[in-house]
């Protein structure tokens, strides 16, 4: 079994324990999404609970004894000028979020339409998706903190105790750094790497990204040495034999695949010290900056990350505004020779 089968289907087997109460019209939603994949599925079914408690909260009623015909144009609209209106950590919610979201519903209303559980579609009229643009510039990590993150790695970080901890798992989170680093691949298919997914003597680590898009990454011996030690320490970890997962840990029911949520944790422990937040695909980021950076080509830097589309490369491609100050500061120094 691939670790991207593995992880789909723990997906869907906590959506369907978690549908097997619900309306049925809600219920068959869900089995309308069959061909999508399981975390699809998962997204448009929180965008559309989320919408549905507020709105059942709102007329003090459980969501099973909403009447559809109900939910006009009006309602979706006034939902969405009080989600215009919360804040996320201090922040007012993105575009991004919204836009997610209005396309989570109009997936749901155009299903209840066509099955005929509502005789109009109250999304047709409803706010449009706002425009979402992207950032002209990217994060990535910057030599100085990739030391610091490389320091904390090879010395530890928090107490005594957390440290001494850390040490048997050293290399894996090793790992979780440099292979996205080295390679550019998304937190999702770093998770779901096999042990079975790695060809030892050619180097080579196999990927399902995105799409399901394959990916086969040519890594340095000594990388596959890091991964070749790991491997070693994680035949010893008590129930290992029930996962052929790369990337596990010990829990007290056994020994578990990290997910995304747990890498993601790792990697922001590791990154003390940074003045900012620190996430899985900022690794990637810097993947790509550095490709486009040492070859200038944005097709290869395309490439490489497995865009769809060149358009999304471009930000690889903007300058920074250090680089700005050396060449405008270049460029008076030679005139005023």
């Amino acid at each position: 079994m691939t670790g991207r089968f593995e992880h789909k289907l723990a997906i869907e087997e906590k959506l369907e324990n978690h549908i097997k109460e619900k309306p049925i019209w809600l219920r068959d939603y869900y089995y309308s999404m069959a061909n999508n994949t399981a975390a699809t599925k998962r997204k448009y079914l929180g965008d559309v609970e989320m919408f549905l408690n507020s709105i059942a909260d709102g007329m003090g009623v459980e969501i099973a004894e909403l009447k559809l015909e109900n939910i006009t144009t009006s309602v979706i609209n006034r939902y969405f000028t009080k989600r215009n209106q919360e804040l996320i950590s201090g922040k007012p919610i993105s575009n991004a979020t919204i836009a997610t979201q209005i396309s989570s519903l109009h997936n749901f209303f155009d299903f209840l339409y066509r099955f005929e559980y509502i005789s109009e579609n109250p999304m047709e009229k409803a706010i449009k998706r706002p425009s979402v643009k992207l950032k002209d510039e990217i994060s990535y990590l910057t030599e100085d903190e990739i030391s610091i993150i490389i320091k904390n790695l090879n010395e530890g970080v928090g107490s005594k105790h957390a440290r001494t901890s850390q040490k048997k798992y050293q290399d894996r989170d090793r790992l979780l750094f440099l292979i996205p680093l080295s390679t550019g691949c998304r937190v999702s298919a770093l998770s779901e790497i096999n042990v079975s997914d790695i060809d030892f003597e050619n180097c080579l680590i196999h990927t399902i990204d995105k799409r399901d898009k394959e990916f086969e990454y040519e890594v340095t011996k000594e990388l596959m040495d890091i991964i070749r030690r790991w491997c070693d320490r994680r035949k010893l970890i008590p129930g290992i034999e029930a996962t052929d997962a790369l990337f596990v840990s010990k829990k007290s029911d056994g020994c578990k695949r990290l997910g995304v949520g747990a890498i993601q944790k790792i990697i922001a422990k590791y990154s003390e010290g940074i003045d900012r937040k620190i996430s899985p695909h900022e690794l990637r980021r810097t993947f790509g900056t550095n490709v486009y950076r040492m070859k200038g080509d944005i097709y290869l830097t395309s490439e490489l990350l497995g865009h769809s589309s060149p358009t999304t490369t471009k930000r690889y491609a903007s300058v920074n505004k250090q680089e700005m100050k050396e060449v405008r500061g270049a460029i008076i120094n030679n005139l005023l020779k």
